[in-house]
């Protein structure tokens, strides 16, 4: 009868785990459902050894996005994605549903969860991860978020399928100042080799 009891006092204890991971999911996309827009710096450490990438990350609703770095920049109007590289003097559009090398936040935190199971890391409710139920479908085995005190995601890591950790750091995030829809579209220099995929 102990046994039973104590089964039965874990099952319950895996419900509320879980019902507390899947109820902080819902307050974090709640909070990024309500922000139209925002800026921030961010670091980006690709994996498998290659180097970190610094520069500023711009979000607007609808999967619109723009990072900008030295020398590159990444530009999305939710339906088209540009690819520039200043130094090659090139330019590489295509459709961003089409470009399997094109991260967008949106996804990891509206669309993916629901295909995934949720839990808190070690139970830390500003840690959520999200295992892929079918990772050849997601094409990630795992991703973890962290959040800050205002529920914003500031780290994000993923591990795909070929084993490689992607992880993304956003600080200074700034949600007040306005930004105008013309940083979501991408207009090439004078002398660039534009290369359309669409």
């Amino acid at each position: 009868m102990k046994k039973f009891l104590f089964l039965i006092s874990l099952f319950c204890i895996q419900i509320l785990i879980a019902q507390d991971a899947n109820q902080r999911l819902k307050q974090m996309q709640d909070k990024f459902k309500s922000i139209e827009h925002f800026k921030a710096e961010f670091t980006q450490n690709p994996g498998q050894g290659n180097k970190e990438f610094t520069g500023t990350f711009y979000f607007a609703k609808g999967n619109k996005f723009r990072v900008e770095m030295p020398k590159k920049k990444i530009v999305s109007d939710g339906t088209n994605i540009w690819n520039y590289d200043e130094d090659m003097k090139r330019v590489v559009i295509n459709l961003l549903e089409d470009d399997a090398s094109a991260f967008t936040l949106e996804k990891y935190i509206l669309e993916y969860p629901s295909d995934c199971s949720v839990e808190l890391v070690n139970g830390n409710s500003n840690t959520i991860k999200l295992t892929a139920n079918d990772e050849d479908e997601l094409g990630f085995f795992y991703s973890i978020l962290w959040l800050d005190s205002n529920l914003m995601v500031n780290k994000i890591e993923i591990k795909d399928l070929n084993n490689s950790i992607f992880t993304l750091k956003l600080k200074n995030i700034n949600t007040e100042s306005s930004i105008s829809n013309t940083k979501f579209t991408f207009q090439a220099p004078s002398g660039t080799k534009v290369v359309d995929l669409r």
